[in-house]
């Protein structure tokens, strides 16, 4: 507690600091203000000490688990770097359509293109309608985890995977070096609990609702070792054991869509 004071006033030192070196027009008012925020970031970080963030996220993993079928949907937001160096943001729109135990549908729309994989059972299907090209391979039924292998062995990869991994919470903390809980916050007029991993090459946040069903409707990656950190922010939204035809998961090529052969990293 102590600590947590000790940086709240220096905080607030600094920044007075700052406002002495670039002076403005200071009413009385404003110092209440400055202590009042100060205030508040010892109590945040306080309440941040209560709760174990490996708890909230074996929660999470356990609610997702029992679920027969869900859809999510929502927005990712990508950064890229133009060969000038500048960060620029894409965008995209997610939807995942799941029926368990082995129907997966995911996809990522653009403006200028709709990708989408399709496991069923064990084939896997990729699609690109910009291409019009797709591809399809049998995953070994030894496979555990279909997707985890589509992503190591034939470098496939999609926002959201890990979400369908039957054990969430060791597809999390298997590779994370610390893991913090940093309080609840505010994202599209709902509460979250606020979770950081550190990992060997990125960092990840990842927002828990609060209230009612412990899911997660943000995920912020952070790539530690790539100029600029360029991040992927998804937001999301669940609709939780809807009824969802399996006809609508199952691939159907279109007229003149192109067959090509998937190859495997190793």
């Amino acid at each position: 507690m102590k600590r947590v004071k000790d940086a709240a006033s220096k905080f607030v030192q600094i920044y007075c600091r700052e406002q002495t070196m670039y002076p403005v027009k200071v009413h009385k008012g404003f110092s209440v203000s400055i202590f009042l925020l100060a205030t508040t970031l010892v109590s945040s970080v306080v309440n941040a000490t209560e709760l174990d963030p490996v708890a909230l996220v074996k929660e999470m993993s356990k609610e997702i688990a029992g679920f027969d079928s869900f859809i999510l949907q929502g927005d990712t937001y990508v950064d890229a770097r133009l060969d000038a160096g500048q960060i620029i943001e894409h965008s995209a729109q997610i939807t995942m359509r799941v029926v368990r135990p082995g129907l997966v549908r995911i996809t990522n729309k653009s403006l200028e293109t709709t990708k989408e994989i399709y496991l069923e059972g064990h084939l896997l299907t990729i699609y690109d309608s910009s291409t019009g090209f797709y591809g399809q391979k049998e995953i070994p039924s030894e496979i555990d985890e279909p997707l985890k292998y589509s992503v190591d062995n034939l470098g496939i990869d999609a926002p959201l995977l890990d979400i369908l991994d039957r054990d969430l919470t060791l597809a999390l903390l298997e590779q994370a070096t610390e893991v913090q809980y940093l309080g609840e916050s505010l994202v599209r007029g709902k509460t979250y609990h606020q979770i950081g991993f550190r990992l060997p090459e990125i960092d990840l946040q990842l927002w828990i609702r609060s209230e009612g069903r412990p899911l997660p409707g943000k995920f912020v990656i952070s790539a530690k070792w790539e100029g600029g950190s360029p991040r992927t922010v998804s937001f999301i939204n669940w609709e939780v054991n809807p009824t969802i035809s399996p006809k609508l998961l199952k691939f159907d090529a279109p007229k003149n869509a192109i067959k090509i052969e998937i190859q495997t990293n190793h």
